[in-house]
């Protein structure tokens, strides 16, 4: 659950091949939305930088914001 009672759901591979910045570009976000939606938001979430483990955390209630996206990217 988040902050906001939305259901969340991560989903982690270990990512020896693509780089982050690769998984976490704008245009791929917006398609794990659509891929997993509707109604879903998606955001890219490192999960530990040394081991290459990377999330893709779906939320209900719609898809991210651009500002909300870049937020979880960074944070």
């Amino acid at each position: 659950m988040t902050e906001d009672g939305e259901l969340a759901f991560t989903m982690v591979w270990q990512s020896y091949d693509t780089p982050f910045k690769l998984w976490a570009d704008e245009k791929r976000r917006k398609k794990y939305e659509t891929f997993f939606g509707p109604g879903v938001g998606a955001e890219v979430v490192k999960i530990d930088a040394e081991q290459r483990l990377v999330g893709i955390r779906l939320t209900t209630g719609g898809p991210l914001k651009v500002e909300e996206a870049k937020e979880a990217v960074s944070a």
